[in-house]
């Protein structure tokens, strides 16, 4: 019993220690890219204005950007699911978009490398010669 409980212990330690790194590295990283997300972050407002949104919208569509589920905006708002849920279908109808993922995507689609995917799209694709 004693054996484990030292071996526990060494994992602990372990898992503290690379824990703290990761940590590091995300910090680092939020530090390189400080400027590229403020401007990021900029721009999106810019957008969300230019498609009319409320305040209220506004701070909704960026929380749906965050990845947040609807229970988790209404949660954090201290509103109903179903005003979160009102609030996000006005936003994609006024930005002409399905759901969140068309919303994230028209923000981040171009920021992320094609892929080969993406490349057999542009193939697919008559030419308009």
């Amino acid at each position: 019993m004693l054996k484990d409980m030292f071996r526990l212990k060494k994992h602990l330690n372990r898992e503290r220690q690379i824990s703290a790194s990761l940590k590091q590295e995300s910090e680092e990283w939020r530090d390189r890219s400080k400027t590229y997300l403020d401007g990021l972050s900029e721009a999106i407002d810019q957008q969300l204005s230019a498609w009319h949104l409320t305040p209220a919208e506004r701070e909704v569509a960026f929380l749906l950007l965050k990845g947040m589920s609807l229970k988790e905006i209404a949660e954090i708002r201290d509103t109903a699911e179903k005003t979160a849920r009102v609030q996000s279908m006005s936003i994609y109808a006024k930005a002409g978009l399905s759901g969140g993922s068309e919303l994230a995507a028209f923000f981040l689609e171009d920021l992320l490398p094609a892929t080969s995917m993406d490349a057999n799209k542009d193939r697919e694709q008559p030419s308009s010669n």
